[in-house]
């Protein structure tokens, strides 16, 4: 489950019935474990933070990680234009598989350069970023004017001592720093 009390580890337990949900039939248990908290995350993410439109390209760091896969499909489902970074040929497969748009191996294309030149210069409105510090300036530059820097991660370590005025004050762009714990507080949220 992906929000308090703790206590996953457990083979039984008292859990308040605010915060159980019903998993319909056709799903089984090992898969709702396995993408509940992916599928929330992007839920929150793609609609609540930030909602991404038909026809609109955006930024998604590791998209062929396990969130980034989720994201994928909800994108393509929408018709979305998902731009997903990876590292490797065969992670863009997988990405691309799953419904992104375009890849961008990091490792090898310049991904600012890239993003550029598919948004004819102006960037992109929204970028997703769950990496954090080695994908900072990567997600500055390639954000449009007034653009909306979500950093949902930190996989690769926490972005450190940020100016204001040095990143964000030349494009006026905006920055929100999302939690899941605080996106489904109530048990409407939470379904």
């Amino acid at each position: 489950y992906a929000s308090p009390p703790m206590g996953a580890y457990v083979e039984e337990r008292d859990y308040p019935a605010n915060r159980v949900i019903k998993i319909p039939d056709f799903i089984s248990d090992e898969a709702a474990a396995a993408l509940i908290l992916k599928g929330m995350t992007v839920e929150y993410l793609f609609n609540r933070t930030y909602k991404i439109k038909s026809g609109e390209y955006f930024l998604f760091h590791a998209a062929a990680g396990g969130v980034g896969l989720v994201a994928c499909q909800w994108a393509r489902a929408i018709g979305a234009k998902m731009i997903g970074t990876v590292s490797t040929k065969e992670k863009a497969d997988i990405a691309k598989e799953a419904g992104c748009e375009i890849t961008i191996n990091y490792l090898e294309e310049n991904v600012v350069e890239k993003v550029k030149k598919l948004t004819e210069g102006r960037g992109v409105r929204v970028v997703y970023d769950g990496v954090g510090k080695d994908t900072f300036q990567i997600t500055i530059d390639c954000l449009a004017d007034r653009g909306l820097f979500v950093s949902f991660g930190q996989s690769s370590g926490m972005i450190e001592k940020v100016s204001l005025h040095k990143f964000f004050a030349p494009k006026n762009l905006y920055y929100t720093r999302p939690s899941l714990l605080l996106y489904n507080k109530t048990k409407e949220e939470f379904e």
